[in-house]
């Protein structure tokens, strides 16, 4: 559990952050750089307890929101830390904010290797590629991807950073494969 002090610390730096983005504020001031670096640290490290009341207890939605709402330019690397750990309807939502910064020219044709990629790169594919089918389809990141030079489908983004195939679905609203 978080000591008083550290649950006002990062309350405030939540604060700072919130209102620096609605006030169109540039980042290179003491206070703004000090509440990004502690709100990306809080990126990648475990959920505290409890963690916020905001978005469902969701710390790390929550996080990355808030870095989203940050004037450019935002800290991707921090954001794309947090989607292994936000629920996964937050996540492709997330996912869609960060993908024009991360990617904003097109790959080449034929693709980089995977290995060749930032790691924050690989972190965001990682992401889209896990999303459960329906999330996929919701946020349409076929045609998301295409315009970065990067896979249409599930299927071949998940070939392309070496991931196994997702298992064929059955069509009900099942989470789990259905037997033939």
């Amino acid at each position: 559990m978080l000591s008083e002090s550290a649950q006002f610390g990062g309350v405030a730096f939540v604060a700072i952050a919130r209102l620096a983005g609605r006030a169109g504020a540039k980042t290179g001031t003491p206070l703004l750089d000090h509440a990004v670096a502690e709100l990306s640290a809080a990126a990648v490290a475990p959920a505290p307890v409890p963690a916020t009341d905001f978005g469902q207890g969701d710390f790390h939605g929550h996080t990355a929101e808030t870095l989203l709402a940050l004037p450019a330019p935002v800290p991707s690397a921090a954001v794309v830390a947090c989607l292994p750990h936000i629920a996964p309807h937050s996540r492709r939502y997330v996912a869609r904010r960060v993908l024009p910064g991360l990617f904003p020219t097109p790959l080449p044709d034929p693709l980089p290797p995977y290995a060749d990629l930032s790691r924050p790169q690989q972190q965001l594919l990682h992401a889209i590629a896990d999303l459960e089918e329906g999330h996929w389809n919701v946020a349409d990141f076929g045609q998301r991807l295409t315009p970065h030079g990067l896979p249409d489908t599930q299927q071949a983004l998940r070939a392309y950073l070496g991931l196994p195939p997702l298992p064929a679905r059955c069509g009900c609203d099942h989470a789990q494969t259905c037997p033939p």
